[in-house]
Order: C-alpha cells, then sequence, then structure tokens
C-alpha cells in the first residue's frame, strides 16, 4: 500500500522489548537508506482492567513496549543524527499521560513516564537541531482492542473499552490521528493534545481538577469490579459477547480489518 505512493518501503519485524532486536532493525534500515531523519515511536500495548485484576508483570509490560521500547528506539536513532546535524522524533503518548483513565493504570503510568521523557529529551536535544515531539491523543479507532489484554471480568472490560473506542463522539479515526502527528513534526512542535472529542477531559482537568478527579471516580464506579466470573485475563478477540462484537462496534471492526488487526 506504501509503495503505490511513489516511496521506496522497508517492512522489518521488530521488537521493542529486546535491544538486540532494535539495534538489527536501526542497522537494516541505515544499511538500505543511510542516517534515519525522521522517527515516530509508534509501538504501544495496552492492558485494560482494575487494580486489584492487575500484576507487577501488567506494569512491567507497558513500561518496556511504551516507555524503554521509545528510548531504545532513540538511542539507536541518535547517533546518525548528530552525525548528519538533525532529525525528528515524534514520540506517541496520550490523553491517558495526562490525565489517567480508570482501569488502564499499567498503560497510563507507562505513558505519564513516555510523556516525561519525551518533554526532557526535547529540552535537551534542541540546540543540536533535533526536535522532539510529544503527541497525545485520545482514543483512536486502528481495530487494536482486539489485541489487547483484558483483566479480570475480561467480556465486560472489553465491551465498554471497544464500545468507547469505535463511538464517533469518544474517538477518531486513525487516518485524522495520523495527519495532525505527520503535520506536528513538519512544524517541529513540542507537547501537543491531539484533537478529538477526548480533549474535554484535558479541559477540564487544566481548570476544574477537583470535579475531573470526582467525575473519574464516578467513572470508575461504573466499570466492571475484580471477581465474579471470568476473572482470567485474556486478549480482546478472546472476550467477545452480544455488546462486542456488535453494532455498536462496527467502526473498529472496519479499522481492525484495514489494519490487519485480526
Amino acid at each position: 500500500e506504501l509503495r503505490t505512493y511513489g516511496g521506496d518501503v522497508l517492512g522489518i519485524p521488530c521488537d521493542v522489548r529486546d535491544p538486540d532486536s532494535v539495534a538489527e532493525m536501526f542497522g537494516q534500515i541505515e544499511q538500505e537508506f543511510g542516517s534515519v531523519e525522521v522517527l515516530f515511536n509508534v509501538a504501544g500495548v495496552i492492558e485494560v482492567g482494575s487494580f486489584d485484576s492487575m500484576t507487577m508483570e501488567d506494569f512491567e509490560n507497558s513500561m518496556q513496549t511504551n516507555c524503554w521500547g521509545t528510548l531504545r528506539t532513540i538511542w539507536a536513532a541518535l547517533p546518525g543524527m548528530r552525525t548528519q546535524g538533525w532529525g525528528r522524533i515524534m514520540n506517541i503518548a496520550s490523553v491517558g499521560g495526562q490525565r489517567a483513565v480508570p482501569h488502564t493504570l499499567p498503560y497510563a503510568a507507562s505513558k505519564f513516564a513516555t510523556a516525561g521523557l519525551s518533554n526532557g529529551l526535547r529540552a535537551e536535544l534542541k540546540h543540536e537541531n533535533i526536535l522532539v515531539g510529544t503527541a497525545c491523543p485520545g482514543l483512536i479507532r486502528t481495530g487494536s482492542p482486539r489485541n489487547a489484554i483484558f483483566e479480570g471480568q475480561h467480556r465486560k472490560e472489553y465491551a465498554w473499552f471497544s464500545i468507547g473506542d469505535s463511538l464517533p463522539l469518544m474517538s477518531m479515526s486513525a487516518e485524522e490521528a495520523a495527519s495532525q502527528i505527520i503535520e506536528a513534526c513538519q512544524q517541529g512542535r513540542g507537547e501537543f493534545i491531539v484533537a478529538s472529542p477526548l480533549n474535554l477531559i484535558i479541559h477540564m482537568q487544566r481548570y476544574f481538577p477537583t470535579l475531573t478527579q470526582e467525575i473519574l471516580a464516578l467513572m470508575d464506579q461504573l466499570l466492571p469490579e475484580t471477581g465474579g466470573s471470568g476473572t482470567e485475563a485474556a486478549c480482546g478477540y478472546e472476550s467477545q459477547s452480544k455488546w462486542s462484537p456488535s453494532a455498536l462496534t462496527i467502526l473498529n471492526e472496519q479499522a481492525a480489518s484495514a489494519n490487519n488487526e485480526l
């Protein structure tokens, strides 16, 4: 698909949790194209469930991919950027890295860390003409809930999450998010909130922090409790119910097909 736009494309599988895999990928890239000029850090995972259903492994998994994976690719790209005298790095954090949403705490912790790392690098690398940006999108319809991990009452967790990630009033298309992020990278912007329906959370946090926290606490009361039936962890595609897939998740199902998330 990318080749139809006239570009040279090299697809390389990479596990950003593995330093050797990252090093091998960058070695192949540099052999084929030379030093990396623009780096987008988009690899990510999410675990959904109550705090009591999470383990240390869940937090470590999110940190390894979302934060440490970002750091590893930046370390790999920096030597070439410094040699050529410029570079652009765009790290994908999240609205969840600005205000933690209940039942996504491993993800939120890793995205807060990613935003902090990215903002710090912005200050330290700008004088080298290497501009680091931090994109904070809300829910994006990529179809990824099928492969996310759901803990506790996983069918109920998958239902609310996949529905929210599909409704136009709560989520945005991957194409629109990508367009905003690419434009911000071209402009050399720092941290920015990707325009989406969930921006309301950020604006509320800024002006009404206590009220925002109370609303999120109320939201937590409406989400599935720990325990009950179906308390094991499972991927989204293993957690289907009458609510998901359904007419409420049709946009995400279409995105999953388009983005090879099946």
